[in-house]
């Protein structure tokens, strides 16, 4: 058998020792195979080949499917079928796809935040988005960003099991919860909404549930940065205390989110603490993080970077320690609310001196001064029992 180039190989094929590599790049064609073990039913794939020829994704089942039956020795020729089956493929992919644009698993895998490999773990969240992505009807002209916005969107929708209606056969700007009007497509009613620019990139996922939401929040949402203005998991029923089940943690890959303007999150329960990688989201306005969630630790003063704050939500939590001066810096902050927390110590002069800012909520009893003891600066709420 010739020599592969390993730089192409899939993680799995690596790992396992079966399989083919195959890609498309601007530089031309490449296609290389390898098989240490394969099968022994050659009649089986053999027909299986031929009603599966062009399709790289059902090749690569295919031999996935068998790659714990050894070859046989006098079935080396099944090697070669399988090789012509690769090019014939590939070359209908050429045809489909001219213009090269990257295709392959290992080349979608290298778009994920380096930190997460659940992408090549069977059955996962994210390998459920990853073939959900592949198999759209789109993915082979679509562009790079595109197929990061569909990997991201549908990493989301697994991992936090929501109850969308997904059709890969409509744009997904275009979908839409069946209980809202087409004309208001992010109404009150709406359970979820999507709206996007004018060329196909969201800008606005908003996700208002039903019933409480399980699973977790993926970091993988950090792949629709391209756009995004706008994060929202908002409760529409705070009144009725719901039990939710899920504990979600912030991923620090948020803060890839450079265009994103709001985050608002009041239908979660979180856990864990604010990263400071959210100091990074220079265009981040408003972040709120209220009702059903448990932070701790202490606020991070990084979020002193976030310069383009105008309102600061981080009540009803476990933050402890001293309010970080650093806060000052926030020079467009009208509104921070860092009450119901077991911190201490004073509401440090940076922050009060704020030229915009119409007030702070505290508890009170909990700080040895607030801005002076002015109640126009400090307003004073009941210190939570922890």
């Amino acid at each position: 058998m010739r020599d592969v180039n390993t730089h192409i190989i899939s993680p799995e094929c690596q790992r396992t020792g079966t399989g083919y590599a195959l890609s498309l790049n601007p530089k031309g064609l490449k296609c290389d195979a390898f098989i240490t073990h394969c099968w022994d039913d050659t009649l089986k794939i053999r027909d299986a080949l031929k009603r599966r020829r062009g399709n790289l994704r059902e090749i690569d089942k295919l031999i996935q499917q068998y790659r714990n039956h050894e070859l046989q020795k006098e079935d080396h020729w099944l090697y070669f079928l399988l090789v012509i089956a690769s090019f014939v493929a590939i070359a209908a992919v050429a045809i489909r796809n001219p213009a090269g644009n990257p295709l392959s698993r290992t080349e979608l895998i290298s778009f994920l935040p380096e930190s997460n490999q659940d992408s090549i773990l069977p059955g996962s969240p994210q390998a459920r988005a990853l073939d959900w992505t592949m198999e759209h009807p789109d993915f082979l002209a679509a562009p790079e960003w595109r197929k990061r916005q569909l990997f991201g969107l549908m990493s989301l929708y697994y991992s936090a099991m929501l109850s969308w209606e997904v059709d890969s056969s409509v744009h997904e700007c275009k979908w839409r919860d069946k209980s809202c009007k087409k004309t208001d497509v992010c109404q009150k009613l709406c359970s979820w909404c999507i709206s996007c620019t004018e060329d196909g990139r969201i800008e606005r996922l908003i996700i208002q549930p039903n019933s409480p939401i399980q699973g977790s929040i993926p970091p993988e949402v950090s792949m629709l940065s391209s756009h995004l203005r706008e994060l929202k998991f908002q409760d529409r029923y705070l009144s009725r205390n719901i039990q939710w089940d899920a504990t979600w943690s912030l991923p620090t890959e948020l803060g890839m989110l450079s265009n994103l303007e709001s985050f608002d999150v009041t239908a979660l329960e979180l856990t864990g603490v604010v990263p400071t990688e959210f100091g990074a989201m220079s265009a981040l306005a408003n972040l709120s993080l209220r009702s059903h969630i448990r932070l701790v630790g202490e606020i991070p003063s990084e979020l002193g970077l976030a310069t383009s704050l105008t309102n600061l939500q981080l009540e009803d939590h476990k933050f402890h320690g001293q309010v970080p001066s650093e806060l000052g810096k926030l020079r467009k902050l009208r509104t921070l609310k860092i009450n119901k927390n077991l911190l201490s110590g004073t509401v440090p002069e940076e922050i009060c001196s704020l030229r915009h800012l119409e007030a702070i909520r505290v508890d009170c009893q909990s700080f040895s001064s607030c801005c002076g003891g002015d109640p126009n600066k400090c307003r004073c709420s009941r210190p939570k029992r922890h």
